[in-house]
């Protein structure tokens, strides 16, 4: 969490971080209404192979038995607050099954988080690098 020595820290980012890492939880999990709830209606989720994908498109990817999360770890999130817009940066360690086998990697992110209806939402994942662990 992104804050200095003489900052309080401010119970919105507490919040947001703890979306975040539940967002992570309910991947693994695949709690998809947990996630309906967590994703904003209009979210953008941006892989690292350059594919942009929905709320709906990626909650059915999430859904199908094609690809199976087994651990998503969050290290060294940076929150930045504005108002109703939060900004939170951080790197993600994947471990997943598919038919193709097992793969671990890495991913540096930003994620953006608005206010609406009284919540954090997630409205934008952009995978910014991509790495094999």
């Amino acid at each position: 969490m992104l804050t200095n020595a003489w900052q309080t820290i401010d119970p919105a980012m507490t919040a947001i971080e703890a979306v975040n890492e539940r967002i992570e939880e309910a991947v693994v999990s695949k709690d998809l209404a947990s996630l309906d709830a967590l994703y904003a209606d209009d979210l953008m989720f941006t892989h690292g192979t350059g594919l942009v994908q929905t709320k709906r498109q990626w909650l059915d990817a999430l859904r199908s038995d094609e690809t199976r999360f087994l651990t998503r770890q969050l290290d060294s999130t940076s929150i930045e607050l504005h108002a109703e817009i939060a900004i939170v940066t951080g790197r993600l360690l994947v471990c997943r099954q598919s038919e193709a086998g097992e793969a671990r990697y890495g991913l540096q992110y930003v994620r953006v988080y608005s206010m609406k209806t009284g919540s954090w939402q997630l409205i934008s994942h952009r995978t910014i690098s991509q790495w094999d662990v």
